[in-house]
């Protein structure tokens, strides 16, 4: 059964909750940051390991809200077993984060064209 909003909204206030996901972000970004130099996808790796380091803070807040509407999440509530937070999390990252290569043209949301530029 989904959370009602009053349920949702104190999810989001749960500081254990929010500790818990940021734990798990960085658990993710530390696989990012050791990948492997001769990965294809090594360089778009590093950035989005930066990018989300950089802004730790404002990355939870998007992931507590967004988890807050996850129906796993929703079912287990702030006491969701470590292993499935952690795929959720990495999961919800992937979503805002796509490690896509230089170049490559990928759509957002709501269909419009996103190109990351090449490096040099």
């Amino acid at each position: 059964m989904p959370m009602n909003t009053t349920e949702a909204q104190t999810l989001e206030r749960n500081s254990w909750f929010k500790d818990r996901v940021r734990n798990c972000t960085s658990v993710y970004v530390n696989y990012l940051l050791n990948t492997d130099t001769a990965d294809p996808l090594y360089e778009e790796k590093i950035q989005i390991a930066s990018r989300i380091s950089q802004t730790i803070d404002n990355v939870v807040i998007t992931l507590v809200f967004t988890l807050s509407g996850d129906p796993e999440v929703n079912a287990a509530g702030p006491a969701i077993e470590d292993a499935q937070l952690q795929l959720i999390v990495e999961k919800t990252i992937q979503k805002y984060f796509p490690v896509v290569p230089s170049g490559q043209i990928f759509t957002n949301n709501m269909g419009q064209p996103i190109v990351q530029p090449r490096r040099m």
